[in-house]
């Protein structure tokens, strides 16, 4: 799988969602819409936490990627991962070309409907 795959399917289950989200929806919109609850910093320290399980071999990643890189309109307005293709770019930037990654089996995106 892509980065952008991977970080898709990380973010779907992040947010509870039924489908796998858009590259350009916003990822405080993603959370309000499904999720609900407080996103700066909570649900913005959930999703780093679950990128970085989604790339364990990526040991550059927690070092060059940052829950406070992850905007929020109202709280954290400076951020610049505001949507899911932003987020995967952040991953993609932060991975160094000999880092293993790989998706753990219960991301997968296997057509079936995991939510």
């Amino acid at each position: 799988m892509s980065v952008f795959d991977t970080t898709a399917a990380t973010v779907k289950i992040w947010a509870g969602m039924a489908s796998l989200p858009n590259p350009t929806d916003r990822l405080e919109m993603l959370w309000a819409n499904n999720a609900g609850g407080t996103f700066y910093p909570t649900a913005c320290r959930d999703l780093a936490k679950k990128i970085y399980a989604a790339f364990p071999g990526a040991t550059s990643l927690k070092t060059d990627f940052s829950y406070k890189q992850i905007k929020d309109t109202g709280a954290n307005a400076t951020g610049d991962v505001d949507t899911v293709d932003d987020l995967a770019d952040a991953v993609a930037d932060s991975l160094s070309s000999h880092e293993v990654v790989f998706l753990p089996p219960a991301a997968r995106n296997t057509g079936k409907d995991r939510s």
